[in-house]
């Protein structure tokens, strides 16, 4: 299932599946380094599959980090790679990453898988009275990534409510603030994909020098 698929000309994204865990001395480091020699074996797991997403996105946009060099900022940036915004989701069968080097641009990423259930109370709970109708677990992953991508714009110190975010046809809405953007869903067996983008989403990065 990990292939490169160039979704949109923004940005870039790929699958891994925990069957492609990578392993050795320099991703045990950077385990190590982020999550401490004592951290939970599925909390190791998806952090090794989405950095291993990460790193396949960044060689399709033609930066090849070390793997010691990918280490995040604020949940959505690269400390060594400043002008790459991005964004991460793992679940317990594999991990997601999608990345861009256009200037501005805020991303959201969410990866489910295609049987987890959503009990429709809590979809009522997350829900947006002008959702357009869709399956609980799409407006979920949509949710999600809708939500990543409006905290990834630095704007707001506290994490904004599902339920203010309304999802319309190939667009979301974020209903307090009125910050929009737009979406898409893709199927890939056993995994559901939801992708949120907003243009003029962040402040231009400040590069050293």
């Amino acid at each position: 299932i990990s292939q490169i698929i160039q979704v949109n000309y923004m940005f870039t994204w790929d699958i891994i599946t925990k069957e492609q865990t990578p392993s050795g001395e320099e991703w045990s480091q950077l385990v190590a380094k982020i999550l401490g020699n004592e951290v939970h074996p599925s909390r190791k797991l998806g952090f090794l599959l989405s950095r291993l997403a990460l790193l396949n996105v960044l060689k399709k946009l033609g930066i090849n980090p070390e793997i010691k060099h990918l280490e995040l900022k604020n949940f959505h940036e690269l400390t060594h790679y400043p002008r790459v915004t991005l964004s991460l989701s793992h679940s317990k069968e594999g991990a997601a990453a999608v990345a861009s080097l256009e200037e501005n641009l805020s991303l959201g990423i969410d990866i489910e898988s295609k049987e987890r259930h959503v009990s429709q109370e809590t979809f009522e709970r997350v829900s947006h009275c002008e959702d357009i109708s869709l399956t609980n677990i799409k407006i979920w992953c949509l949710k999600e990534a809708a939500l990543k991508c409006l905290m990834n714009t630095d704007r707001f110190e506290k994490t904004v409510s599902f339920a203010d975010i309304r999802i319309e046809e190939n667009q979301w809405t974020h209903s307090p603030s009125s910050l929009s953007g737009k979406w898409e869903i893709h199927e890939k067996d056993p995994f559901i994909l939801a992708l949120c983008w907003m243009e003029n989403g962040r402040p231009s990065p400040q590069l050293p020098g």
